[in-house]
């Protein structure tokens, strides 16, 4: 048994290498064999397999094949709510993976029940700043704009970027994740200066943390060409006229 487990670890330790370098297919495969492994089936309550079973959802949403991962996140759920508990940390976040693959797969309400739920928990267990928590909430109020309830949405992420401004790196590139999510949704009230505001604050942390050619900057600066169309649009001026058809290339 000693030497499975340090076969495993020795496993688990080069899929992390795999993934980043950016071989997911490699390691998908070492990650299927762990948890299923040719002398037989793994116990599913061990803390290598859930590991396991919770790289492999993440892995498998990344790579769009979003029927496998929920089947991954809602077989592993069942295994952690039994052997950690509800309000164990590893839960929670397990919840918030399951949550956020919900949103992406258009099943809103169930998202935003299993975000909500989870935000609140996650309350109890780590306090309002935590990373986890800022981060559960930030995923509820992206379900709550989808589900158009804008108002809601907005001062949800508002909050949590006031919290997050008081604990996170003002460079750090999470910074502009939770920057961006706010510019978008302002956007989507129509609140277009601030929206730009925001946008090109977070395009700017972002680019300097990331690059400009990282694929979360280049979402952002696509949201602002269309938050500088629609403001043209509504409000006709040459300059931002410019803007929009600049930023514009990116959703091009």
């Amino acid at each position: 048994p000693r030497d499975g487990v340090r076969r495993v670890t020795i496993q688990l330790a080069l899929a992390e290498l795999e993934l980043r370098s950016g071989n997911l297919d490699q390691t998908e495969a070492i990650l299927r064999d762990v948890l299923e492994p040719e002398e037989g089936p793994r116990p599913q309550d061990s803390e290598e397999t859930m590991y396991a079973r919770n790289t492999l959802g993440v892995l498998l949403a990344n790579q769009g094949k979003i029927d496998e991962a929920e089947k991954c996140f809602r077989d592993l759920l069942k295994v952690q709510e039994r052997v950690l508990g509800v309000d164990h940390p590893n839960t929670l976040d397990l919840l918030t993976n399951l949550g956020f693959l919900l949103m992406k797969r258009g099943k809103l309400q169930e998202g935003e029940r299993i975000l909500r739920d989870t935000s609140e928990r996650s309350v109890r267990v780590h306090g309002s700043r935590h990373p986890d928590t800022l981060s559960t909430k930030r995923s509820l109020g992206r379900v709550l704009r989808k589900l158009n309830r804008l108002e809601e949405s907005e001062q949800l992420l508002s909050q949590v970027l006031d919290l997050v401004r008081q604990t996170q790196v003002s460079q750090h590139w999470s910074l502009g994740v939770y920057v961006g999510e706010l510019g978008h949704a302002r956007l989507a009230l129509g609140r277009w200066q601030e929206s730009v505001e925001l946008l090109e604050e977070s395009h700017a942390t972002l680019s300097a943390a990331l690059g400009e050619s990282h694929e979360r900057t280049r979402a952002v600066g696509a949201l602002l060409g269309e938050a500088y169309t629609q403001w043209n649009k509504a409000e006709p001026n040459p300059e931002r006229a410019e803007n929009a058809a600049e930023w514009s290339q990116i959703r091009d």
